[in-house]
């Protein structure tokens, strides 16, 4: 039963894309930009952060084979920290935040329009300006609307990031952004 409601979906899925974007591997660079909002706690004691939402900026390189696609992708962004709770030292203070990491996604192959989900797995460097720096291994998690115009297309994610880095005690960053970009494919 379950291999023949696989086998129903491709074809399903085949037959939506016009026969084309399953069957279409390749090569694929981009360039994003958006926005990124942070939180930022720590603890013993609790102190909550709220991190200033700012400008995001990325690239992306990828491999797209059937309905996946793996990528490379950095993003970076750089925030003001903002207490919740109480003053802290902290306060003010300027936060650069750097994604670098392998996400992998799973597309909905329509005409044009490729909705996704995706994946991604990658060091996340936190640098509190002044006070110190941490690198630690994280994820990401998110959504995605692509369109295709021949070899060049547009792009939509929304993704939440999650990673615990130490600075001067564990400092737990949860981050949301939403990017815009443009994709080229060779």
């Amino acid at each position: 039963m379950r291999k023949h409601l696989m086998v129903v979906g491709l074809t399903a899925a085949f037959l939506l894309s016009g026969g084309n974007a399953i069957a279409s591997p390749g090569f694929y660079i981009g360039l994003e930009a958006g926005s990124s909002a942070p939180n930022f706690s720590l603890k013993n004691p609790q102190v909550n952060f709220e991190g200033t939402t700012s400008f995001l900026y990325g690239a992306k390189v990828g491999l797209k084979f059937l309905m996946f696609a793996v990528e490379g992708n950095v993003l970076t962004a750089s925030h003001n920290i903002i207490s919740t709770e109480q003053a802290f030292p902290w306060e003010g203070n300027g936060v650069g935040f750097t994604y670098w990491g392998i996400n992998g996604k799973l597309f909905i192959p329509l005409l044009i329009v490729h909705p996704y989900i995706m994946g991604g797995y990658g060091t996340y460097s936190i640098d509190i300006n002044d006070i110190s720096k941490d690198s630690n291994k994280g994820y990401n998690l998110g959504v995605g609307l692509e369109v295709k115009l021949g070899k060049l297309g547009v792009f939509a994610e929304g993704r939440y990031h999650k990673v615990t880095v130490t600075i001067d005690r564990d400092l737990d960053m949860s981050n949301y952004t939403l990017t815009f970009g443009v994709l080229y494919d060779f």
